[in-house]
């Protein structure tokens, strides 16, 4: 989907002034807000924005339990009216019954992210997602329907969430500029990285995972034992793994090369390409 030229803006301030002005005609009459807030650069913007267009709203903040202490001390020390929300169970402890996430079998997000913000009763929600930051972002748009009827197991209501991006036109220099003009602090983790997000995650390239490990190894060192409790009870379950060892899966997993868990499976899928 190509950007809109309406929304090329030659300067941070008329990116300000656009955002302001749309936030304060699409959400003014919307009810109290609730907005998303990761302690990152986008929701940083974000929620300053929403305070500069004066419309009501709370920030939450979602612990998925493996986020960097930096960023939590972070949200403590900066916006102490941010109310945090947990899962009932950590990763870690989650990994034994629901697998280790892979890159397309990507539970965490839902489990530890998603589920505990929905028991809050707001379902108007602002978020700072960007359009040039993923392909899947491309799709969005600046207002999404979020239907959420498929799992009211865990949402206890008949209502959808409508999700707000006020950023989503904004490039990255924007968003630094924006900071920067308004005097917002932000983690120094972004001294390191452009990206900051879970600190064991799937997702991250090879070479970038390892800075993280490098940081916060316990957070690895508690990913590989939970990983090892979850290979030990797929083999006494009498499962045929994959690999050979906790330590061969977790070396494809580190690789981006897991696919999948059983060998059976495996061998289906090999014999499959070979034909």
């Amino acid at each position: 989907m190509p950007l809109d030229k309406e929304f090329i803006l030659d300067n941070v301030g008329e990116y300000t002034e656009e955002a302001v002005t749309w936030i304060r005609e699409e959400l003014s009459d919307k009810g109290k807000l609730y907005v998303a807030f990761s302690g990152g650069k986008d929701s940083i913007v974000t929620a300053k924005l929403i305070e500069m267009a004066g419309v009501d709203h709370q920030l939450y903040y979602n612990d998925t339990t493996i986020e960097p202490p930096a960023v939590m001390k972070f949200i403590r020390k900066e916006y102490p009216q941010c109310i945090w929300l947990r899962p009932k169970h950590s990763f870690f402890k989650q990994i034994p019954k629901l697998n280790p996430p892979l890159r397309g079998a990507k539970w965490c997000c839902f489990h530890i992210k998603k589920i505990p913000g929905w028991k809050i009763k707001l379902d108007q929600r602002v978020l700072g997602i960007r359009w040039e930051e993923s392909s899947f972002r491309k799709q969005l748009g600046r207002s999404q329907l979020v239907n959420i009827g498929t799992f009211r197991s865990y949402y206890k209501r008949e209502q959808n969430h409508m999700h707000y991006h006020p950023i989503y036109y904004w490039p990255t220099w924007a968003i630094w500029e924006f900071i920067e003009e308004q005097k917002l602090p932000f983690p120094h983790l972004y001294d390191t990285f452009d990206r900051l997000g879970c600190v064991v995650c799937p997702m991250r390239k090879r070479a970038n995972m390892e800075k993280w490990r490098k940081i916060y190894p316990s957070y690895y060192r508690a990913f590989e034992k939970a990983c090892a409790i979850w290979y030990d009870r797929r083999t006494a379950q009498g499962r045929t793994m994959a690999y050979s060892c906790v330590e061969a899966f977790l070396e494809a997993w580190y690789s981006h090369k897991v696919s999948w868990y059983d060998k059976e499976f495996r061998d289906l899928k090999e014999e499959k390409e070979k034909e």
